[in-house]
């Protein structure tokens, strides 16, 4: 997916980025593993959001159309979290609140920073060189509008 600056950073600032990618995808994919355990009984809706979020954990996680994958993670978070803070009520929650908070704070920060160097966008859409040919100075210009 084009961004709106065609800028990937690579060395440093492009593996921080990736290993950012894998960790938001490892909280993501454990939160979906959670919701998708046969103890805890889910529904079809419960199923859906967690193959769907283990799809955007797997889409962030390798660099293929980051931004709106992370941007699809994030909300399904939000979700997730707004459906753990109001579900059970926030005076007797049991499951912690923390976790979802930061990996959805993460994934909401790499859904805005872009993918980097090291990901499949990068390679499908990133720096491209452009070689123009060198111009002839010893040929006569054409001149398009020329009376005969």
């Amino acid at each position: 997916m084009p961004s709106g600056f065609l800028h990937y950073p690579s060395g440093p600032l492009g593996v921080a980025l990736l290993l950012l990618r894998v960790l938001v995808a490892g909280l993501l994919a454990a939160d979906a593993a959670a919701l998708l355990n046969p103890l805890h009984s889910p529904d079809f809706l419960g199923w859906a959001i967690g193959v769907v979020t283990i799809a955007c954990s797997i889409l962030g996680a390798i660099g293929l159309c980051s931004r709106a994958a992370l941007s699809g993670a994030s909300a399904l978070a939000v979700a997730r979290l707004a459906d753990q803070v109001w579900g059970i009520g926030l005076a007797l929650r049991t499951a912690p609140i923390l976790p979802p908070a930061i990996a959805l704070t993460i994934t909401i920060s790499l859904a805005l920073a872009g993918p980097g160097a090291y990901s499949f966008d990068a390679y499908l859409f990133g720096r491209r060189e452009i070689k123009i040919p060198p111009r002839r100075i010893d040929a006569e210009p054409e001149r398009p509008f020329q009376r005969s």
